[in-house]
């Protein structure tokens, strides 16, 4: 009869126990469902704040208000300050009402990394401009507002500003290293076999910068994360120390041992592309081929989703 009891007394609070578990599952899911709900209705009010004010006097509004935050902060401080009007250009060609005020900047976990002038420049920009206003422009590059906030905000470092950074080490560079850039379009072309563009975007670059006295040469590469297309792509970097005759693959997401390394599959073509140009150059101009290192590297860099490099981050 006890052992009965005990047995109806085990069951009752395996029961309670499942019953307590329920109603918390259910209570999370309410809240998630809530948290899901809150956050479109965040996004659409985002969308509907950027749409009235600023059809016709956003280019207006954003000097305006340059102008008064740039005398303010000069009455502050003596220090010379980067105005927002130098490097804020709104796009004409795209409609206002399409585009979405910028994130709060100060929610990004990078944020804190800059320093006190960068951080006053960066938060102008995301409080005047919109997803479609240009931050940056020259001949060749356009950087909106959508890229940084992607920088800012972990989501795709966009092809953009890897360039955009390839010309930035290139203007900063120091004179101890001559280094030499190469755009990240060369994989691109390279990887579905426009030979033309190859030409265009590696060839003639090398043969018209790649002197005896550069240190490194630098190639971005958009490269498979596997063989399915659905998984995407991820960057790295192969570089080309042209002093001591060796390559090196610089990969944040390396597979577990044992499995395919499609990104360091596809750098080992890039590596045969340029040492094949490099020698019949040579060839052509009656120097000696130059013996470079077979294979590449590939030393420790910090992986993602384990070891983070901080946007500002001083190393």
């Amino acid at each position: 009869m006890q052992v009965e009891n005990k047995d109806a007394a085990e069951v009752g609070n395996q029961r309670g126990q499942v019953k307590t578990f329920k109603s918390k599952l259910a209570l999370k899911r309410k809240e998630t469902q809530q948290k899901n709900v809150e956050v479109e209705n965040e996004k659409k009010q985002y969308c509907l704040r950027a749409k009235a004010p600023r059809k016709v006097e956003d280019a207006k509004v954003i000097k305006s208000k340059t102008l008064k935050l740039g005398r303010k902060k000069k009455a502050e401080n003596n220090d010379e300050i980067i105005e927002v009007e130098k490097i804020v250009i709104v796009s004409k060609s795209v409609d206002a009402g399409a585009s979405c005020q910028l994130r709060n900047i100060t929610d990004s976990r990078h944020y804190n990394y800059f320093e006190e002038k960068e951080k006053a420049t960066v938060l102008q920009f995301f409080s005047l401009c919109h997803t479609f206003s240009n931050a940056y422009m020259d001949d060749t590059l356009t950087i909106q507002g959508r890229l940084l906030e992607d920088l800012m905000f972990d989501k795709f470092t966009s092809s953009e500003v890897i360039d955009f950074y390839s010309k930035w080490l290139k203007k900063h560079s120091s004179e101890g290293a001559k280094s030499l850039y190469v755009s990240f379009v060369a994989w691109t072309h390279l990887k579905t076999d426009q030979k033309k563009c190859v030409q265009r975007t590696l060839h003639d670059v090398l043969e018209k910068e790649l002197a005896d006295d550069i240190k490194y040469v630098f190639i971005p590469m958009n490269t498979s994360k596997s063989r399915h297309q659905a998984e995407g792509y991820h960057w790295t970097l192969l570089v080309l120390n042209y002093q001591d005759k060796k390559f090196e693959h610089y990969d944040s997401m390396k597979p577990r041992k044992g499995l395919l390394n499609l990104s360091y599959e596809e750098a080992v073509v890039m590596r045969n592309e340029v040492v094949d140009w490099i020698n019949s150059h040579r060839a052509e101009t009656k120097k000696s081929k130059i013996s470079l290192l077979k294979g590449v590297k590939t030393p420790t860099c910090p992986q993602q989703g384990t070891t983070y490099v901080m946007i500002g981050q001083k190393h």
